[in-house]
Protein backbone atom coordinates (compact mmCIF):
# COMPACT_ATOMS: atom_id res chain seq x y z
CA UNK A 1 0.00 0.00 0.00
CA UNK A 2 2.74 2.62 0.81
CA UNK A 3 4.66 1.72 -2.07
CA UNK A 4 1.61 2.58 -4.55
CA UNK A 5 2.69 6.00 -6.34
CA UNK A 6 -0.98 6.84 -5.94
CA UNK A 7 -0.03 7.15 -2.08
CA UNK A 8 2.56 9.75 -2.42
CA UNK A 9 1.86 13.00 -0.69
CA UNK A 10 -1.36 12.19 0.78
CA UNK A 11 -2.77 11.53 3.86
CA UNK A 12 -3.60 7.65 4.25
CA UNK A 13 -6.03 6.12 6.64
CA UNK A 14 -4.31 2.70 7.83
CA UNK A 15 -6.84 1.06 9.89
CA UNK A 16 -6.04 -1.81 12.42
CA UNK A 17 -6.48 -3.27 15.09
CA UNK A 18 -3.41 -5.32 15.14
CA UNK A 19 -0.01 -4.73 13.34
CA UNK A 20 1.03 -5.87 10.10
CA UNK A 21 4.31 -7.04 8.42
CA UNK A 22 4.25 -3.34 7.12
CA UNK A 23 4.12 -1.65 10.44
CA UNK A 24 5.24 0.67 11.28
CA UNK A 25 5.00 3.45 8.45
CA UNK A 26 8.16 5.46 8.18
CA UNK A 27 7.55 9.30 9.52
CA UNK A 28 3.48 8.89 9.56
CA UNK A 29 1.39 10.51 11.89
CA UNK A 30 -0.81 8.59 13.79
CA UNK A 31 -4.06 8.99 15.27
CA UNK A 32 -4.51 6.92 17.61
CA UNK A 33 -8.32 5.25 18.91
CA UNK A 34 -7.76 3.07 22.34
CA UNK A 35 -9.72 2.01 25.55
CA UNK A 36 -8.76 0.23 28.45
CA UNK A 37 -7.17 -2.81 27.27
CA UNK A 38 -9.58 -5.00 29.54
CA UNK A 39 -12.38 -4.01 27.89
CA UNK A 40 -10.58 -4.58 24.40
CA UNK A 41 -10.53 -8.36 26.08
CA UNK A 42 -13.79 -8.54 27.19
CA UNK A 43 -15.17 -7.23 23.28
CA UNK A 44 -12.72 -9.57 21.42
CA UNK A 45 -14.16 -12.38 23.15
CA UNK A 46 -18.12 -11.28 22.35
CA UNK A 47 -17.74 -9.75 19.18
CA UNK A 48 -15.59 -12.08 17.26
CA UNK A 49 -15.98 -15.12 19.62
CA UNK A 50 -12.65 -15.34 20.74
CA UNK A 51 -11.26 -17.20 23.96
CA UNK A 52 -9.83 -15.31 26.53
CA UNK A 53 -5.92 -16.51 26.08
CA UNK A 54 -6.19 -15.71 22.18
CA UNK A 55 -8.07 -12.35 23.03
CA UNK A 56 -5.49 -11.24 25.57
CA UNK A 57 -2.36 -12.37 23.06
CA UNK A 58 -4.02 -10.28 20.31
CA UNK A 59 -4.50 -7.18 22.61
CA UNK A 60 -0.99 -7.33 23.83
CA UNK A 61 0.10 -7.32 20.41
CA UNK A 62 -1.94 -4.29 19.39
CA UNK A 63 -0.86 -2.66 22.34
CA UNK A 64 2.92 -2.92 21.59
CA UNK A 65 2.29 -1.36 18.14
CA UNK A 66 0.15 1.51 20.03
CA UNK A 67 3.27 1.98 22.54
CA UNK A 68 5.70 2.23 18.92
CA UNK A 69 3.05 4.55 17.72
CA UNK A 70 2.93 7.00 21.12
CA UNK A 71 6.66 7.85 20.18
CA UNK A 72 5.84 9.36 17.09
CA UNK A 73 3.96 12.85 16.63
CA UNK A 74 0.12 11.63 17.76
CA UNK A 75 -3.07 12.66 18.71
CA UNK A 76 -4.87 10.21 21.15
CA UNK A 77 -8.16 9.62 21.44
CA UNK A 78 -9.70 7.34 24.48
CA UNK A 79 -13.35 5.57 24.50
CA UNK A 80 -13.93 5.98 28.02
CA UNK A 81 -14.09 9.93 26.92
CA UNK A 82 -16.88 8.96 24.59
CA UNK A 83 -14.48 11.23 22.11
CA UNK A 84 -17.26 10.00 19.05
CA UNK A 85 -19.85 11.82 20.67
CA UNK A 86 -17.74 14.99 20.59
CA UNK A 87 -18.10 17.20 17.03
CA UNK A 88 -14.46 18.67 18.60
CA UNK A 89 -12.96 15.38 17.65
CA UNK A 90 -13.29 16.03 13.49
CA UNK A 91 -11.67 19.14 14.11
CA UNK A 92 -8.97 17.72 16.41
CA UNK A 93 -7.73 15.52 13.80
CA UNK A 94 -8.13 18.27 11.18
CA UNK A 95 -5.82 20.58 12.89
CA UNK A 96 -3.42 17.09 13.64
CA UNK A 97 -3.09 17.08 9.67
CA UNK A 98 -3.02 20.41 8.99
CA UNK A 99 -6.25 20.33 6.99
CA UNK A 100 -8.71 23.09 6.54
CA UNK A 101 -12.25 21.47 6.73
CA UNK A 102 -15.19 24.19 7.36
CA UNK A 103 -17.28 24.05 10.18
CA UNK A 104 -20.25 22.83 8.00
CA UNK A 105 -17.97 20.15 6.39
CA UNK A 106 -17.10 19.35 9.88
CA UNK A 107 -20.58 18.96 11.23
CA UNK A 108 -20.82 16.33 7.97
CA UNK A 109 -18.03 14.22 8.81
CA UNK A 110 -19.40 14.05 12.12
CA UNK A 111 -22.76 13.00 11.31
CA UNK A 112 -22.07 10.55 8.77
CA UNK A 113 -19.60 8.06 12.20
CA UNK A 114 -22.35 8.28 14.20
CA UNK A 115 -23.37 5.31 16.13
CA UNK A 116 -26.77 5.23 14.65
CA UNK A 117 -25.34 5.71 11.31
CA UNK A 118 -22.46 2.99 11.82
CA UNK A 119 -24.71 0.56 13.43
CA UNK A 120 -27.15 0.74 10.10
CA UNK A 121 -24.61 0.62 7.57
CA UNK A 122 -23.46 -2.57 9.05
CA UNK A 123 -26.76 -3.58 9.22
CA UNK A 124 -26.95 -2.70 5.10
CA UNK A 125 -23.51 -5.01 4.07
CA UNK A 126 -25.62 -7.22 2.03
CA UNK A 127 -26.51 -3.97 -0.28
CA UNK A 128 -22.64 -3.54 -1.08
CA UNK A 129 -21.25 -4.51 -4.21
CA UNK A 130 -19.67 -8.25 -3.62
CA UNK A 131 -16.14 -6.84 -4.03
CA UNK A 132 -16.44 -4.85 -1.20
CA UNK A 133 -17.52 -7.60 1.28
CA UNK A 134 -14.38 -9.18 3.31
CA UNK A 135 -14.28 -12.11 6.13
CA UNK A 136 -12.50 -12.04 9.29
CA UNK A 137 -13.02 -15.79 9.97
CA UNK A 138 -16.57 -17.57 10.07
CA UNK A 139 -18.20 -15.08 12.61
CA UNK A 140 -18.30 -11.59 10.51
CA UNK A 141 -18.01 -9.86 7.06
CA UNK A 142 -16.76 -6.19 6.58
CA UNK A 143 -17.20 -3.59 4.30
CA UNK A 144 -13.16 -3.18 2.97
CA UNK A 145 -13.01 0.14 2.46
CA UNK A 146 -14.55 1.38 6.29
CA UNK A 147 -13.96 -2.04 7.83
CA UNK A 148 -17.09 -1.30 9.12
CA UNK A 149 -18.90 -5.03 10.28
CA UNK A 150 -22.42 -6.31 11.56
CA UNK A 151 -21.14 -5.98 14.87
CA UNK A 152 -18.99 -2.79 15.12
CA UNK A 153 -20.46 -1.26 17.72
CA UNK A 154 -20.81 -2.68 20.74
CA UNK A 155 -23.17 -1.86 24.37
CA UNK A 156 -20.82 1.50 24.67
CA UNK A 157 -20.29 0.34 28.39
CA UNK A 158 -17.00 0.84 29.87
CA UNK A 159 -15.53 -1.05 32.66
CA UNK A 160 -17.70 -3.96 31.74
CA UNK A 161 -14.63 -5.96 32.28
CA UNK A 162 -15.38 -5.52 36.02
CA UNK A 163 -18.25 -8.05 35.89
CA UNK A 164 -16.73 -10.73 33.92
CA UNK A 165 -13.01 -11.03 35.27
CA UNK A 166 -11.88 -12.53 38.00
CA UNK A 167 -8.60 -11.72 40.06
CA UNK A 168 -7.30 -14.85 38.24
CA UNK A 169 -7.78 -13.20 34.58
CA UNK A 170 -7.09 -9.83 35.99
CA UNK A 171 -3.36 -11.78 36.46
CA UNK A 172 -3.32 -12.86 33.38
CA UNK A 173 -3.95 -9.49 32.29
CA UNK A 174 -1.02 -7.68 34.17
CA UNK A 175 1.35 -7.73 31.43
CA UNK A 176 -1.18 -5.71 28.70
CA UNK A 177 -1.97 -3.24 31.76
CA UNK A 178 1.90 -2.67 32.81
CA UNK A 179 2.62 -2.19 28.81
CA UNK A 180 0.31 0.12 28.30
CA UNK A 181 0.60 1.96 32.25
CA UNK A 182 -3.28 1.05 32.79
CA UNK A 183 -4.09 1.14 36.67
Amino acid sequence: MLADPRARGRHLVWKLHQPDSAWPAVGARVVLTIRDPRDAVVSMMDRFGMAFDPACAAVLSASRAVIESAARPHLLFRYERRFFDDIASVASVAQFLGLSVSPAEQRRIFESYTTERVRAFGQSLDELPPERIGVVGTLTTFDTLTHIHRRHIGDQQVGKWRDRFDGVDLARLAPILRALRYN
